[in-house]
């Protein structure tokens, strides 16, 4: 096979795949290498303009300067991925940039500031478990709906058994 064959680069795959080497590398306490994987997702995302990727990159990058001690650089990446994230509607990990956020300002002595942040989390955590709780009505009022459609149907329907012997 040579080498002008290959078919094209998915740089958005590719982006995605440095975004899960990121996280691997935050599990595994390597955190200089998931800076450098979340870095090329970051510029990745940035060349398809991909503003999913853009986002977590970012996230990943804050969280890893968090997890170095370097509070200023994490702010400043958490803060951009907090906004990037909730607008694009992903309250979780919104949230997840959110908590690491108030996180580097406690480590700082940023009482009042780490305070502004832990009330969006409890409102945004009371947000999602109110959709969560949401989803459990809806789910448990489709179920019955179902049973009783189903019990409806063999009270009108005459079934017609018949045994062969």
């Amino acid at each position: 096979m040579y080498l002008r064959s290959k078919s094209d680069l998915d740089i958005k795959l590719l982006a995605f795949t440095h975004g899960r080497f990121g996280k691997m590398f935050l599990k595994q306490s390597r955190f200089e290498r998931a800076t450098v994987e979340f870095d090329r997702q970051l510029s990745l995302g940035k060349e398809i303009d991909d503003i999913v990727e853009i986002g977590e990159s970012y996230l990943g990058i804050g969280l890893s300067y968090r997890m170095r001690n370097m509070y200023d650089e994490a702010i400043k990446y958490l803060e951009i991925a907090q906004v990037r994230l909730g607008s694009l509607g992903n309250m979780q990990k919104s949230a997840i940039a959110i908590k690491g956020l108030r996180d580097c300002y406690v480590k700082q002595g940023k009482v009042e500031t780490a305070q502004i942040y832990a009330e969006k989390i409890k409102e945004l955590d009371g947000e999602m478990q109110f959709k969560v709780n949401l989803i459990s009505r809806k789910l448990t009022d489709m179920t019955e709906r179902l049973t009783n459609t189903a019990a409806e149907i063999e009270h009108c329907v005459n079934i017609e058994r018949t045994t062969y012997r």
